[in-house]
């Protein structure tokens, strides 16, 4: 709150002034020099202890020093800026000394009073800073400035500061009567803009950060000499995500098979997010890549770029979740065509901010489902749970359902670590040929060992170097 400022000090600086005169006409008087040369030399001290109202010496700026010319006139002007309410007073001395020598040499002291007091402003706001805290470009924040008036009489306000700024800062209102000790609420609409600040340089707030803003506010009321200031303080973000790829380009995908294609997107903005992936096809879902996946990824640097791990399980669903103020997320987009048809749909990515702010965001995702050239008759096979170094063995039927012959050939995994073999390896199928494939599991004691648990070994080697 702003005060008006009051001292009563014109008739002393006069009575001080006419003194001034006399000691220089009494200086004239004893000198040998000119009447320019002889002037009085004006000190003011603060010395007398303050009145229990308090010490105005500390809310007071005045000249110490000074010179009064012979025949002549000096006025001291007195600055009163008073820091709380209430009446103060303090006693100054003023001394007048020629600096002659001898005789002629005339020294005076006159004491002075300086009083002041300071009453409370009528019209004031409740605060003098109103935070918004983080606001979105694009959406709408709102604010009320409370004014309020302590006088008994109506008073006009108006507000000057800021100006309206069309689709983005509206005041309403801003020109208002407050009645007697009440109040009336300034109702501020922001709405701003991505490049608000550029074009506004004057409201951004570099002591704060980047996209800090301060919009001052300046009120004036009718016979009310200090203005009312406040300022509407926040941060501005953004609500944008960055998608990589922009576009997931499947190919050609046999029908019955998937195939899977990684997506990161990273929070650009200041706040937390929630976001989901509504209203999926049915050949199409989405998975969290497992967090092991992405550390052995990260150690593999440039040499490993995302997606290379082909492990799709472990991560669980991906199509729920939130984001940190700049978190970067990725999830593995999985197409699985059930027919051999074209797929082009856009993937509808939905972000909250906040608990209002909402957006939307597409991701055009195409593909081509194709029809398989070859079948199998089981597509799982359960072998028997046998000892080591004995073998148990299955078969499936692989029939050619094209129209021209394929060839065919079975990559296995590396002996050592699936103990399995296949027979044939590679072979052709004529069109609607059909060949037995038989697959015989065989495991050794090294296979068995791989399968043990690394706490299982230790506790083995214990017992054995117990007996």
């Amino acid at each position: 709150e702003a005060a008006d400022p009051a001292a009563d000090t014109a008739a002393d600086a006069d009575a001080a002034d006419a003194d001034a005169a006399d000691a220089s006409g009494l200086a004239a008087d004893g000198g040998d020099a000119t009447e320019e040369a002889e002037e009085a030399l004006v000190e003011a001290d603060a010395t007398a202890p303050a009145e229990v109202l308090g010490d105005i010496g500390e809310m007071t700026t005045y000249s110490e020093r000074g010179r009064c010319k012979g025949f002549g006139s000096h006025r001291i002007s007195f600055s009163f800026q008073p820091t709380r309410l209430g009446n103060f007073k303090a006693e100054l001395l003023l001394r007048f000394s020629n600096g002659a020598p001898g005789d002629a040499n005339y020294e005076r002291e006159y004491p002075v009073l300086v009083r002041g007091f300071c009453l409370d402003v009528p019209i004031f706001v409740d605060s003098e800073e109103y935070y918004m805290e983080t606001c979105v470009y694009g959406h709408i924040f709102r604010e009320n400035v409370m004014v309020r008036n302590r006088a008994s009489v109506a008073m006009k306000i108006q507000v000057q500061k800021p100006k309206q700024i069309q689709g983005e800062l509206q005041l309403n209102t801003a020109l208002a009567y407050i009645q007697g000790h009440g109040s009336q609420s300034i109702q501020v609409k922001f709405s701003p803009k991505a490049d608000f600040l550029e074009r506004h340089p004057e409201y951004c707030d570099s002591e704060r950060g980047v996209g800090a803003f301060k919009i001052p506010m300046r009120i004036v009321g009718a016979d009310q000499v200090l203005p009312v200031t406040t300022c509407l303080t926040g941060v501005l973000t953004t609500d944008a995500v960055t998608f990589v790829p922009q576009v997931l380009n499947f190919g050609n995908c046999y029908v019955g098979s998937s195939m899977a294609m990684r997506l990161v997107f990273t929070n650009e903005s200041l706040l937390k997010r929630k976001f989901a992936f509504p209203r999926l096809p049915s050949g199409i879902s989405i998975h969290n890549v497992p967090p092991d996946v992405l550390e052995e990824e990260g150690w593999g640097g440039v040499d490993c770029p995302p997606g290379s791990i082909a492990v799709l399980e472990g991560g669980g669903e991906g199509i729920f979740g939130s984001l940190l103020p700049g978190e970067r997320r990725q999830v593995s987009v999985i197409f699985s065509p059930e027919s051999a048809t074209e797929m082009n749909h856009k993937i509808v990515f939905k972000v909250l901010t906040g608990d209002l702010c909402a957006r939307e965001f597409t991701v055009p995702c195409t593909g081509q489902g194709v029809s398989q050239v070859i079948e199998f008759s089981e597509t799982e096979l359960k072998l028997a749970s046998i000892p080591n170094n004995s073998s148990s063995r299955e078969s499936v039927i692989v029939t050619n359902v094209s129209k021209v012959p394929q060839i065919i050939n079975v990559l296995m995994p590396q002996y050592e670590l699936c103990a399995m073999k296949a027979t044939p390896v590679c072979c052709t199928l004529a069109p609607k040929e059909s060949r037995r494939l038989q697959l015989e599991f065989k495991p050794t004691q090294d296979y068995v060992d791989l399968l043990k648990n690394p706490k299982e070994e230790k506790a083995d080697a214990d017992g054995a170097a117990e007996e």
